[in-house]
């Protein structure tokens, strides 16, 4: 324990080298395309994407699978740029007093250390959808992002209580949301994206803005999607020689070598410390299995939602919205109760109102068949929106029924990789390869 915490001081110095210098080592500083840059990061006009690799961007690119194993890990406590830290105590101890009325009660308490909170993933979505459903905005009407998904790891468990395993993921997990801003000192939101978010939460059209104000809010935007491609790609190792990147699963660099594997890991936290940090977090979700480690045999799981405000979280209703029309067809409520094969209660009342059944029979899995019947509509991000359906039936797009996991570990097997991440990450692709192309000189 006491050389892992020597080495996360180690790692936690790269925050104050990419704060201070810009990252001005020369290992750290070398971009994909081999030219002596920083690591993006520095100014507020838009990055030089003509030094982008030839092949950016890639499935690995945009989705990177961080291996349970790893160690250091890139700990909960990590520090950010802004002096808060990745994933704060508080924030824990908040999504943990949510379950406690709920079948998981305690469960985070009991089972898990704070330390043994790590990222396991980061998805870079290059523009999401700011709307309500497909067709409520115009295309052009979305925000870059960066998702990061936390897990418990613990270290020489006993699976079954006899099976000894070096490393395993308790079967909960954390995803955080943040907005990424147009400039590397920003503290607070794009006054334009505020702009931008108050008519749509008024539910105004967003034509009768001033020309002056989308003006602005494209012109952020595409700052902020160029900063977030020219650090993404400054992520890569040097030589692609050896890496897959075009197939999504355990970031390549992690098995070149150790030298590669270390780069990349302070590259990735380097990144993370600015993206990540606290104020910028717009949404927080959860889902938990109640105490015990035995997902078959309990099989009950929880989700929760949380919104994100300077630094701020507080819970909020679990909705699934018309993907027609945006309309409301049922609010769970403060939480998502589901098994294996059936869901939440509030659900299953809902259809009993025929008013709104027959579309929410599209919209969620009743029974697990109805993978089969419609979920590549689920899986597909232009035609279902995370509000379109409720947080299980996105999660149930895997090939166990007790495995909710998407782009996470599940106990101490291979890391699940949900068809609707596969289907965000394509998407996310043609729009980013869109966008470069369409700035490209």
């Amino acid at each position: 324990m006491k050389e892992r915490r020597r080495t996360l001081v180690a790692l936690s110095v790269v925050v104050f080298s990419f704060a201070t210098n810009g990252c001005d080592s020369d290992e750290a500083a070398t971009t994909p395309s081999s030219q002596a840059q920083p690591l993006g990061f520095g100014k507020a006009d838009a990055p030089d994407l003509s030094a982008l690799p030839w092949d950016f961007p890639l499935e690995q690119d945009l989705a990177i699978l961080v291996p349970m194993e790893i160690e250091p890990p890139l700990e909960a406590g990590l520090p950010t740029e802004d002096g808060g830290v990745l994933l704060s105590a508080a924030w824990l101890g908040q999504v943990s007093d949510a379950y406690l009325e709920t079948d998981v009660m305690d469960a985070l308490e009991v089972e898990n250390w704070y330390e043994e909170w790590q990222v396991v993933s980061v998805r870079v979505a290059p523009c999401g959808p700011l709307g309500n459903f497909p067709g409520h905005l115009p295309e052009s009407i979305c925000w870059p992002q960066v998702r990061v998904v936390w897990e418990p790891v613990v270290e020489d468990h006993a699976l079954f209580g006899f099976i000894p395993v070096d490393r395993y993921a308790d079967d909960r997990a954390v995803h955080a949301l943040y907005r990424v801003q147009p400039t590397r000192d920003a503290t607070e939101l794009s006054w334009a994206l505020e702009e931008v978010l108050e008519q749509i939460a008024a539910d105004l059209p967003i034509e009768q803005l001033e020309p002056w104000v989308l003006d602005a809010f494209f012109e952020a935007r595409d700052l902020g999607i160029s900063r977030l491609a020219y650090d993404v790609a400054a992520l890569r190792s040097s030589s692609g020689e050896d890496s897959a990147w075009d197939v999504i699963d355990t970031r390549s660099e992690y098995y070149l070598n150790e030298d590669a594997a270390w780069t990349f890991h302070e590259r990735l936290y380097g990144f993370l410390s600015h993206y990540a940090q606290p104020w910028a977090l717009h949404e927080l979700t959860s889902f938990s299995l109640p105490e015990g480690r035995s997902p078959a045999t309990i099989d009950s799981w929880v989700f929760i939602a949380f919104d994100g405000e300077d630094g701020v979280i507080t819970q909020k209703d679990i909705t699934v919205r018309s993907r027609n029309t945006g309309e409301l067809l049922v609010n769970l409520g403060s939480h998502q109760t589901v098994s294996g094969a059936g869901e939440d209660e509030a659900v299953l009342a809902a259809m009993e109102d025929p008013a709104v059944a027959d579309e929410l029979a599209e919209h969620v899995f009743l029974a697990n068949s109805d993978a089969q019947v419609f979920g590549d509509v689920i899986a597909d991000p232009t035609q279902t929106f995370v509000a379109n359906t409720t947080c299980a039936t996105c999660h149930r797009l895997t090939e166990l029924s007790f495995d909710f996991h998407t782009f996470s570990y599940f106990e101490d097997r291979d890391a699940t990789i949900s068809p609707r991440v596969i289907e965000d990450v394509d998407n996310d692709l043609r729009v980013l390869r869109a966008f470069l192309e369409s700035a490209a000189p």
